[in-house]
């Protein structure tokens, strides 16, 4: 029972930690709406895969073509806290 214990209260700690803070993308060289024109391309080219015959492509498949899509563009992520 205690085993249980521990791990659950690791589980809530970690999530705890995680769940107070927050991703921001930064470029060297482009604003924030420049990042919203960039995502909104890199979404629409993960659909296109989708659209012409690629099946098995899940939405989780789309999240991280569009992540690759913006590292590709320069982007990166930073924590930022909350």
């Amino acid at each position: 029972m205690k085993n249980w214990t521990i791990v659950f209260l690791m589980v809530l700690s970690c999530s705890l930690i995680f769940g107070c803070s927050a991703f921001v993308p930064q470029h060297s060289t482009k604003s924030k709406s420049e990042y919203s024109a960039d995502k909104k391309e890199c979404e629409k080219k993960a659909r296109s895969f989708v659209f012409y015959g690629q099946e098995d492509f899940t939405k989780i498949d789309e999240i991280q073509y569009t992540k690759e899509c913006l590292r590709d563009k320069g982007w990166r992520y930073f924590q930022k806290d909350k």
